[in-house]
């Protein structure tokens, strides 16, 4: 009960546009509620990843990944795979607006259990960004294997 009073409050004193609606009606641990986004444009998604420079920590996997630069910083950063792709849409707006929230075990590793070195970027994405960035995460399919090539054989 208290929860709720807590979150109609702070649903009061944030303006409708900001990001903060978006990381209270993401999924919160032992909460049902889900957050359901507008339709994004996986497009415009990925030119915001670049545009957010989130592949100087964030390395792409599969045929998303074509054209863009590898990482150049050590910090820890999940690499965006196939399975992030899997994850439901509020997992994704909570892990951007909030990655302290939740972080992966290697990153928790490495940065000793403290806050996630991933910025806030609440005060420079918008909602759209947010959608259109979650709809490209979503698109991350799995890399496919590597097939061995056969050898000429010489007679």
């Amino acid at each position: 009960m208290l929860r709720r009073v807590v979150l109609v409050v702070l649903l009061m004193l944030w303006p409708a546009g900001s990001l903060g609606l978006a990381a209270l009606a993401a999924e919160m641990p032992g909460d049902t509620a889900t957050i359901v986004l507008p339709k994004g444009d996986p497009e415009v998604g990925r030119a915001t990843f670049l545009q957010l420079k989130c592949n100087t920590c964030h390395m792409v996997s599969g045929p998303q990944a074509a054209g863009m630069a590898l990482p150049v910083t050590t910090a820890p950063a999940p690499l965006l795979n196939f399975k992030v792709a899997q994850q439901e849409p509020g997992k994704l707006v909570t892990s951007i607006i909030a990655p302290s929230h939740t972080m992966s075990k290697v990153v928790a590793e490495e940065t000793q259990g403290e806050l996630s070195p991933m910025g806030d970027f609440s005060q420079v994405m918008t909602v759209r960004q947010l959608v259109d960035l979650v709809a490209f995460l979503r698109t991350i399919e799995e890399s496919p294997a590597l097939k061995p090539t056969k050898r000429a054989s010489s007679q």
